[in-house]
């Protein structure tokens, strides 16, 4: 256990931070690196986040989360089926966490995280439902199209919303 390095308290938050989060390491460490993290393909998932596949750090007991609403009421939660609750930012729709009703843990969503890039996915979920262009997306080189799109003179015919009002605010 000594190879593996014990994780801090971890943070997050939604989007517009009406909501965050803090799970508590510190006492009793519970996540203790490489992580199992999983990228889940379901259409729940897909559909609860508007994106290809959602990546969750699951398992965490329910009792070292602590959410805190900056906006009164903004943490909210849907039930996606009868065994299944979503926990989400009533402000800016961030998808935040998944949980089962009966069990007493939670699945928290990794890019909500203060730092995502610390729990890389190992494994996969409902693979048989991943969409058939994923292995393209990320095997073509088309992830790299921003890199080529932003210094070029034409790239406002380019998603020019996006671009402008989620990239260059001052909230991100």
């Amino acid at each position: 256990m000594a190879d593996r390095p014990i994780h801090p308290d971890l943070h997050g938050h939604c989007l517009c931070k009406s909501v965050e989060y803090t799970v508590t390491n510190h006492e009793e460490p519970f996540f203790i690196a490489p992580f199992d993290v999983v990228a889940c393909h379901c259409d729940n998932c897909r559909r609860s986040a508007g994106a290809p596949f959602q990546v969750f750090l699951p398992n965490v007991p329910v009792a070292r989360v602590q959410f805190r609403e900056k906006v009164p009421g903004a943490y909210k939660t849907y039930s996606s089926s009868e065994e299944a609750e979503r926990g989400f930012c009533g402000e800016c729709g961030t998808t935040l966490s998944f949980r089962v009703k009966r069990l007493t843990s939670v699945s928290l969503t990794v890019c909500s995280m203060e730092n995502p890039n610390d729990f890389v996915p190992r494994d996969e979920i409902f693979g048989i439902q991943r969409l058939r262009w994923i292995e393209r997306l990320f095997s073509s080189g088309i992830l790299n199209v921003w890199e080529r799109w932003r210094h070029t003179p034409d790239r406002k015919l380019m998603n020019q919303q996006h671009v402008i009002a989620d990239h260059s605010s001052s909230r991100t």
